[in-house]
């Protein structure tokens, strides 16, 4: 049986001791089994199964708790909102779309058109430089007209069907003609971040702006991941992610988790940004400076930025 929830003060329950339990159960299970698999031989076989079936009827209980409590560990309620999941899929896309170009240009530069090291870094700038210049154009059309949504929609309309037209017409362009085109690309996919930021807090509320933040940093992280993904190669895609998941590095994950959910709970960077309002909050972009200050307070006093942002 699934032990009752916490609850807080006012009542909420709040997540249980087994959604951990289970959730490392999961992934422990997980890395067994990768491990065995990689190591396959048929006698290994019932111990994998059992393995396998360990993991499925974890995965199994914690969702199936995640739905009775108020304050999951995964957001699940969030990305059912159709206004969530469409917000954190174009994130994907735009992640995928921005390694994917980063990853193969330079090479694509390198081996058509012979450019060397120098000649790359400098074709690659106009594409910095566009991605910069269309999320403050979109940061500054978006705060004085409130038009969120179709301005990445049509912006990543025109950079996939320029895309699709560079692939053909490739052959013809030399480099600074490509990394013209390029820039005007970046230009359209610096639409994107900014509205699906304040798209996804909005929607989420005060109460879970931090999942939703965190949503679509994992969501965007995954587009990135599959952009830039060679399927020539998976066929070792299950020794990759046991490599990956047995690197000692991954051993802070848990503790990023633990700051961010110490900050959620003490309302301590709550209270910062209601304090840091009130300070800047009659000034033009007293919003963008309050965040920015927390951000370098929290990194400061505790050294991780990702989880205190």
């Amino acid at each position: 049986s699934v032990p009752p929830s916490t609850t807080s003060d006012n009542g909420e329950q709040m997540t249980t001791l087994f959604d951990p339990i289970s959730f490392g159960a999961f992934v422990v299970s997980m890395l067994v089994l990768l491990d065995a698999f990689q190591r396959f031989e048929l006698s290994s076989l019932p111990f994998m199964a059992i393995l396998f079936v360990v993991a499925a009827l974890s995965l199994f209980l914690l969702l199936r708790n995640e739905r009775r409590v108020k304050h999951p560990l995964l957001p699940l309620d969030l990305l059912r909102n159709a206004t969530m999941w469409r917000a954190n899929a174009m994130g994907a896309c735009h992640g995928g779309m921005i390694v994917a170009l980063l990853t193969f240009v330079p090479i694509y530069l390198r081996v058509v058109h012979g450019a060397s090291p120098a000649e790359i870094g400098l074709l690659m700038v106009p594409m910095t430089l566009g991605i910069a210049v269309g999320s403050i154009t979109t940061g500054q059309v978006v705060s004085r007209t409130g038009i969120t949504a179709i301005l990445p929609s049509i912006a990543m309309t025109v950079a996939t069907l320029a895309l699709m037209a560079i692939a053909f017409l490739s052959p013809y362009l030399t480099g600074l003609q490509l990394a013209l085109c390029l820039c005007v690309i970046t230009i359209c996919m610096g639409t994107v971040m900014s509205v699906v930021q304040v798209t996804v807090q909005v929607t989420a509320g005060q109460a879970r702006i931090g999942a939703a933040a965190a949503a679509v940093q994992y969501t965007r992280s995954l587009g990135s991941a599959l952009g830039a993904f060679n399927f020539a190669i998976l066929g070792a895609f299950p020794q990759r992610i046991y490599g990956a998941m047995t690197n000692p590095v991954l051993t802070a994950v848990p503790l990023f988790i633990l700051m961010g959910v110490m900050l959620e709970r003490s309302r301590v960077a709550e209270q910062l940004l209601e304090s840091m309002s009130r300070l800047f909050g009659r000034m033009r972009g007293g919003m963008g400076f309050s965040v920015c200050l927390i951000g370098a307070l929290l990194a400061a006093s505790t050294g991780i930025v990702g989880a205190t942002v």
